[in-house]
């Protein structure tokens, strides 16, 4: 009997400690560091289907995951309660016609997408992988057996959080090594061609600065005048560069050549992002690009 006490008082000290942590977190603040950890194993993943042509690991592409946690990092066991989430939809019919409540379970990586986890788990004889939650259905891998180019270059989550919580936790995303070299240089405007206006929107004035998704637009006849902008370079699309709003995010996508000092950006799309995370693709057939040359600190 003494033992069945005292194990009830710990569950229900750590189901009051987990109650507020939930609380916290609920605000979806990915920003703060956490120091609540846990193993957890993956659990169910997208299906979308990407073309590996026999190339090694780490893919670039690949489906969200969630993680189901098992252990805290003291070796505890993780209740189910922690990672049931009731969605929007709260019930569903059966066969029978009758109603029952349905969860989702686990949390979603924003780091890593499944294939690699798996594939770097499998690598490394791995039962459970380290995670670290910012919310109550988002988590981060904070493994250190696993290298960071395993990792996203941008988490998984809507453009204004994508950009803070890269800036806040660079340990826990891959920087892709064009994406290296441009951050902290600047560029002068040599050439553009720019019928639709579009490069005179999204990209406007004279000159500009990378820094880690900033960039910043200057005009040489207004020198007081700056024009913020986010970038972001993905295997998929090419250079990203956003005007960036409370709800709606529109930018151009297109491809960029990189040289030592100077560099060529062609459109080929328009791009929208939600406050959600949604968005949106629409091919550019027209005939918009610039040329920049670096210049010299």
């Amino acid at each position: 009997m003494p033992v069945k006490n005292n194990r009830s008082l710990e569950m229900l000290l750590w189901c009051f400690g987990m109650t507020i942590f939930l609380l916290l977190a609920s605000g979806q603040d990915f920003s703060q560091e956490n120091q609540i950890q846990y193993f957890a194993k993956p659990g169910m993943q997208t299906s979308m289907l990407y073309k590996r042509n026999g190339s090694p690991p780490p893919w670039p592409n690949g489906n969200r995951v969630r993680v189901l946690p098992k252990v805290d990092t003291e070796g505890k066991m993780v209740p189910p309660s922690l990672y049931e989430h009731i969605p929007a939809k709260e019930s569903s019919p059966t066969s029978k016609g009758a109603s029952r409540k349905r969860f989702d379970l686990g949390w979603t990586v924003l780091n890593m997408h499944g294939e690699n986890l798996k594939e770097i788990m499998k690598i490394k004889g791995m039962e459970m992988v380290k995670v670290e939650p910012l919310s109550t259905n988002h988590c981060l891998v904070v493994d250190e057996r696993i290298p960071r180019n395993w990792f996203l270059t941008y988490p998984y989550t809507s453009l204004p959080a994508r950009r803070a919580l890269r800036l806040e936790r660079p340990n826990s995303f891959h920087t892709e090594p064009k994406v290296e070299a441009l951050i902290g240089t600047a560029w002068k405007l040599v050439e553009r061609e720019d019928p639709d206006g579009l490069l005179d929107r999204f990209l406007p004035g004279d000159e500009i600065q990378f820094e880690d998704m900033d960039l910043s637009c200057h005009s040489d006849k207004e020198s007081s005048k700056e024009v913020k902008r986010v970038w972001e370079w993905t295997h998929s699309y090419g250079l990203s560069i956003y005007d960036v709003q409370k709800d709606v995010s529109t930018g151009i996508v297109g491809r960029i050549i990189l040289n030592e000092d100077d560099f060529s950006f062609t459109v080929n799309g328009k791009i929208k992002t939600n406050s959600d995370g949604g968005g949106s693709h629409h091919r550019y057939d027209g005939i918009t690009k610039a040329r920049f040359r670096l210049i010299q600190p």
